[in-house]
Parts: C-alpha cells; structure tokens; sequence
C-alpha cells in the first residue's frame, strides 16, 4: 500500500539522514561507492537525504540536527546541499533520477526531505 511504502521511506531517510548528520563527507564520499554498485542500467538505487530551498530552510536543518545529535556528542557540520547541488552531484556520477518524492514527516516538520530513485545513466 502507499502508507507502507511511504513509512519505507521515512525509515530509510532517517538512517541516512543519521549520517549526513555524523559527516557530510559520508553522503558525497559514499556516492561514488553507491555508483560503482550500480553497474548495470537495469540497477537502481534510493537516495534519502535532506535538502533546503533557502536559509529558513538551512536554518531549520541545522536546529533540528542539534537537537536530534548533539545531545549524544556528535559532532554537527552542517554541510547540508541543497537541491541543484544534489542533482549536480548526481549527473556528475553518470546517474539519472527516475522517481523522486518529497515530503516532511508533518505539519511542523521543519526539515525536507527527498528520496532519489537513481539508475546508472
């Protein structure tokens, strides 16, 4: 069903999101990674990340990632890319976005979040 498929959605970007919270590097040094799995054109793979549109937006990122981390002593960089930078990101490793959805956990959610289906270009 769509409720499940979304709850799928919101669990796999609150893993990711766990790391891009830890060291944005995690999210750009592991895109290579996730390029060389990705070897056949018929391959796809789900990228959940968050994504700002302006500085309201990047300003609730990074409250959201201090309450959420720094009370178990991980360190915050708050690198966060906005949504050209991950679609540029994206093209520069030779994968195409064939389904994206957008969405906030609920009204007051002040984070978005995005999940790429990406497939080798």
């Amino acid at each position: 069903s769509s409720d499940a498929n979304i709850k799928h959605l919101r669990a796999a970007t609150l893993k990711q999101d766990t790391i891009h919270s830890r060291r944005t590097e995690t999210s750009i040094t592991s895109a290579p990674q996730s390029r060389q799995r990705l070897t056949q054109p018929s391959q796809s793979a789900r990228w959940p990340c968050h994504y700002y549109d302006n500085g309201w937006d990047f300003l609730g990122l990074k409250i959201m990632d201090y309450i959420g981390n720094a009370p178990y002593g991980i360190r915050l960089p708050y690198n966060y890319l906005n949504d050209a930078a991950w679609r540029a990101m994206f093209q520069t490793l030779d994968l195409r976005i064939i389904h994206e959805a957008k969405f906030r956990y609920n009204l007051i959610d002040p984070c978005k979040h995005v999940l790429f289906k990406l497939v080798v270009s």
